[in-house]
């Protein structure tokens, strides 16, 4: 924090619900710090939401994220612009436990990270319908088998013409994948039309994150520190949860039918 440098002040991601695509359930889910758990010892659960699940897309960055069996926690990185070619030039870090395990762009980095149990990640920034029927600022993390049925649905749209930040989807199905003994289910994405005061909502919360991603490259690349505080600080809102904790759950019926877009 500093008097004659205000952009050293920690930030704050402005997105109020992070989700993840959850393949045994074929649902999406976030976590809720808010939410009552049955056991007394733990705070917040998981909140499945049924499909269909429906969002605006504001922004798509690139990261690193993962499950580490070894040390049962998450693997993460700080986030890079997704252009063609970000990956070649940009540099990832990535923590696990707050230390880092490797450092370099995507392409030194892959076998190392990925021989760990890290992932290639897209961080897509969103705007959802809550409960309320109120457009809110979100993100949906995308790594593994389910990021591929993203990038196909993604690289569909940009060889139309069109730019993915323009478009609406929802996930109403489901496809299973194998390879070898594993198994699982990957969501099918299918453009929608949006409404025009929606997609005037959906700038406006875009100029908030905007806003907020100026900042966080601008600190990001400050320091190591600054790059350290800010990666650190995002972890401890989507921390992915150990199967025990997967069980202490809250379920809910997301609002984003189509009548809202």
């Amino acid at each position: 924090m500093s008097r004659s440098n205000p952009t050293a002040d920690p930030i704050v991601n402005p997105s109020k619900r992070w989700f993840q695509w959850d393949s045994t359930s074929k649902q999406f889910k976030w976590y809720n710090k808010e939410a009552t758990n049955e056991n007394p010892k733990k705070s917040g659960a998981n909140v499945f939401v049924p499909l269909p699940f429906q969002f605006l897309v504001l922004d798509v960055l690139t990261t690193v994220s993962g499950f580490s069996d070894e040390e049962q926690t998450t693997f993460y990185s700080n986030e890079v612009r997704n252009y063609l070619g970000s990956t070649k030039v940009e540099v990832l870090d990535v923590k696990l436990k707050g230390k880092t395990v490797a450092k370099g762009t995507w392409e030194s980095i892959k076998d190392k990270v990925e021989a760990m149990g890290a992932k290639f990640a897209n961080s897509i920034y969103i705007g959802y319908f809550d409960e309320n029927k109120q457009l809110q600022l979100g993100n949906i993390k995308f790594y593994g088998a389910p990021i591929g049925s993203w990038i196909e649905a993604s690289n569909a749209i940009t060889k139309s013409g069109r730019k993915v930040t323009d478009c609406a989807f929802k996930v109403v199905t489901t496809k299973a994948g194998k390879k070898g003994s594993v198994v699982w289910n990957e969501p099918v994405f299918e453009e929608i039309k949006t409404k025009p005061e929606t997609n005037d909502k959906a700038n406006s919360l875009d100029i908030v994150l905007q806003d907020y991603l100026s900042s966080y490259f601008k600190q990001a690349g400050a320091s190591e520190v600054n790059a350290e505080v800010l990666a650190e600080t995002k972890i401890a809102e989507i921390d992915m949860l150990t199967d025990e904790q997967q069980n202490d759950v809250v379920t809910t019926v997301t609002s984003t039918v189509d009548d809202d877009f």
